[in-house]
């Protein structure tokens, strides 16, 4: 039989079981990983960078610092510079998604890409784009499914924008992936939503965004993908301290998301508009202040991840109607309603599975 768990994530303690919530259609994957997303630079890739990442529980590096760009233009050079960056991986125990311009030709393009790289031990999967607009969605499911066609033991890297972009965001963008990739191929479903703001505030639709992506994964059987917010931008977005690190962490695991992308991991430098404040690691190569609540973290939550990832989040509700949870709140026929709403910030279900039950 399937049992349906009431959780509090992080924020309170003991399990309430109900048997009414209504279970998913699909379900996920019952793996759950941690990466980064902007690792070490061209200058800073070496033995001690990237033990450090494998210190700091990561387990892979979605996309590397390229002052010159040129994993975007020469084919030779991409290679060169990918291989000799997933050898570091495999040397230090973690994977690297390669970025090649082949990924945007032809058939026979990427074909020969992926026959470069699909064997070394130090390939996570292929970068193909982050952040397709909604009515360039054609081209990067194209070569997602290509990919896929000749190397189906990795993962293809796209990212989606976050709600706020789009009014039709869910029928037009996400949906609309979906459907262009085959919920049959995609491995994650993956946006970004950075709310910790500037002014001190917290970004709208923060929670909606994170209810649809999970409504979204159920829906289809896809499982979830997001970047929790490891920098500061000057004039946009504040860098946020050790206890916004766990917040945003959790948060996503609450919603079911299984596989965590932290954005950014080294400093960016030389960005043609945004001005980045230190992440875990700033721009000369040193571990700031926030390494070893990001190290201690990472290894709380892969602790966590051994259960998380084998259920699945079908309900998600808030205590109160803050930013972005309007619609979000705990239901007035709920069991237990006000004592909820007095000592429970956040809640979700979990389901867990039958065994041998993968869909």
């Amino acid at each position: 039989m399937n049992i349906k768990i009431f959780a509090c994530m992080a924020w309170c303690s003991g399990l309430f079981f109900n048997t009414n919530a209504q279970a998913p259609k699909g379900r996920t994957s019952d793996t759950f990983s941690i990466g980064i997303f902007y690792g070490p630079t061209q200058d800073l890739a070496n033995d001690e960078q990237f033990r450090w990442i494998k210190e700091a529980n990561v387990d892979f590096i979605q996309f590397i610092g390229d002052k010159a760009l040129d994993f975007n233009k020469n084919v030779d050079t991409a290679q060169q510079r990918n291989l000799a960056i997933l050898d570091l991986a495999a040397r230090n125990g973690i994977r690297y998604f390669v970025r090649d311009p082949r990924v945007r030709g032809s058939e026979q393009d990427i074909a020969t890409m992926v026959k470069a790289y699909k064997h070394h031990p130090g390939v996570a999967g292929y970068f193909i784009v982050d952040e397709p607009g909604k009515d360039d969605l054609e081209w990067p499911a194209k070569a997602y499914k290509t990919i896929l066609k000749y190397d189906p033991g990795h993962i293809p890297s796209v990212n989606l924008f976050p709600s706020p972009v789009y009014p039709d965001y869910e029928e037009n963008y996400v949906e609309a992936w979906i459907k262009a990739v085959g919920k049959e191929n995609l491995k994650l479903l993956s946006f970004d939503h950075y709310p910790l703001l500037v002014n001190g505030s917290f970004g709208g639709a923060y929670f909606k965004n994170l209810d649809l992506i999970r409504r979204a994964g159920l829906r289809h059987g896809i499982k979830t993908s997001m970047y929790p917010q490891s920098m500061g931008i000057i004039n946009a977005y504040r860098r946020p301290d050790s206890s916004e690190l766990r917040y945003s962490a959790y948060t996503a695991l609450a919603y079911g998301i299984k596989n965590l992308v932290w954005f950014t991991y080294n400093t960016p430098v030389r960005q043609p508009v945004e001005r980045f404040m230190n992440a875990i690691i700033d721009s000369m190569g040193n571990k700031t202040d926030l390494y070893t609540p990001f190290q201690n973290l990472n290894a709380s939550l892969k602790q966590v991840g051994k259960t998380i990832g084998q259920l699945d989040a079908i309900e998600v509700y808030h205590s109160d109607k803050s930013d972005g949870t309007e619609g979000l709140t705990v239901p007035e026929s709920f069991s237990g309603n006000q004592w909820m709403k007095r000592n429970v910030s956040l809640l979700h279900i979990l389901r867990i599975p039958k065994p041998n039950n993968h869909l």
